[in-house]
């Protein structure tokens, strides 16, 4: 798929009003690979403001490989995520928008494997600078996504509009549009409607939870009696294990495994003051 065949468009609010309040936008897709770009700018920038923050790029990927599977399997009417890997290979560069490539590599009767890629322009604006690999497992047929069909998108239409994507005015960071509080290695997170990924239920988007994840993951991780120096996120994994309401959730950190050169870190999400358990996460700091 050439840039000049990918018709740029923003993404269709019925189908994740977060990815629309993050600004991004669908390149295209030919049913063996789509294209998703993140344009730079402060609801996807990391604090300071340089570059776009990496659990924009989490997000980023976990939504083109929902996108993926519904351009390679056209009569699927709903997916889910089910697994989401994110391998570090580089850093985003300042300035530059964040694109990724997806495609799926293995179908079968209940879920899909689809791989993709992260990458943005160097400083100079002349090459690739690869970001994250992404390896993810999707569900197919079922989950609280949605293809936006004709009829499916006109039935929903008016309760999107419930949940359309509006930033505050004072919107100058990712971190912002998430919202939240981190009070020690635990982040609590309310709900606002441009966090929905599906409005059919709704859900919270899968790249909401993973950030909320990522987030308690690295207030831990700097935390005093944790951190060693020089480490830096390498890798995550996120197992979604039921969609998350649009409701109140909390996310706590707890350390695996610490060495001299490693630090396993694990966090989970839950809701209902603990009752209801949504996802967990395992990352590598090295």
């Amino acid at each position: 798929m050439s840039e000049a065949e990918a018709a740029e468009r923003p993404l269709r609010r019925s189908l994740a009003p977060f990815m629309r309040a993050l600004g991004s936008l669908m390149l295209g897709g030919d049913g063996q690979r789509i294209r998703l770009r993140l344009p730079f700018s402060p609801a996807a920038c990391a604090p300071g403001g340089d570059t776009i923050d990496l659990r924009a790029v989490a997000a980023l990927l976990d939504h083109a490989g929902g996108a993926a599977v519904f351009a390679a399997l056209p009569d699927l009417k709903a997916t889910a995520t089910l697994e989401l890997r994110m391998d570090l290979v580089g850093t985003p560069a300042p300035g530059q928008d964040i694109c990724v490539d997806a495609g799926c590599e293995a179908i079968d009767a209940g879920s899909v494997l689809v791989v993709g890629d992260a990458w943005c322009l160097d400083v100079a604006g002349s090459a690739r600078r690869p970001v994250a690999r992404m390896t993810g497992r999707f569900v197919v047929g079922v989950g609280p996504g949605q293809r936006p069909g004709d009829d499916a998108w006109r039935a929903r239409e008016a309760t999107a509009a419930a949940h359309v994507a509006v930033a505050p005015p004072s919107l100058r960071s990712f971190e912002e549009l998430l919202g939240g509080t981190v009070t020690g290695h635990a982040f609590a997170l309310p709900p606002a409607p441009w966090l929905v990924g599906s409005i059919a239920l709704p859900a919270l988007h899968g790249g909401v939870v993973a950030a909320g994840l990522m987030t308690a993951a690295q207030a831990l991780a700097v935390d005093s009696s944790t951190a060693a120096p020089g480490l830096a996120l390498k890798s995550l994994t996120v197992q979604y294990l039921r969609a998350a309401h649009l409701e109140d959730t909390h996310f706590c950190a707890r350390v695996l495994k610490r060495g001299g050169r490693a630090l396993y870190l694990g966090a989970e999400a839950t809701q209902r003051q603990g009752h209801r358990q949504t996802a967990t996460l395992q990352c590598l700091y090295a």
